[in-house]
């Protein structure tokens, strides 16, 4: 079951992505993070492209992890989710990095980043 849109009042912060050769448009939308418990936070984000709306949510320990997470993951998603036009958004300018770069991190405490 899809999950509604991220509801305007939780609204954050929003980026529209063109496309290159084309007049069609992704909007990136990240909600305010939000605690569900007092161990768990999540933090939701989405895209829509063509009229279709993909909903996600980041969860971490707290708020904070949430919205790292969250970041973190957003650059992946645009550049792996086969449901977008891989390759082909820009933010500023053709061939920019969209304004979320992505970079490697280590994956646990005490790891080297790659």
């Amino acid at each position: 079951m899809a999950r509604p849109p991220i509801p305007l009042e939780d609204l954050f912060v929003v980026r529209t992505l063109a496309v290159i050769n084309s007049a069609d448009t992704v909007r990136v939308e990240l909600g305010v993070p939000r605690c569900v418990s007092e161990s768990e936070a999540v933090c939701p984000y989405s895209f829509t492209y063509k009229g279709k709306v993909f909903t996600h949510g980041a969860r971490g320990l707290d708020a904070f992890q949430a919205l790292d997470l969250t970041l973190k993951m957003l650059s992946g998603e645009l550049r792996h989710n086969k449901l977008l036009p891989l390759g082909q958004m820009y933010w500023l300018e053709p061939g920019d990095d969209m304004g979320f770069p992505e970079t490697n991190w280590a994956k646990y405490p005490g790891d080297s980043t790659p």
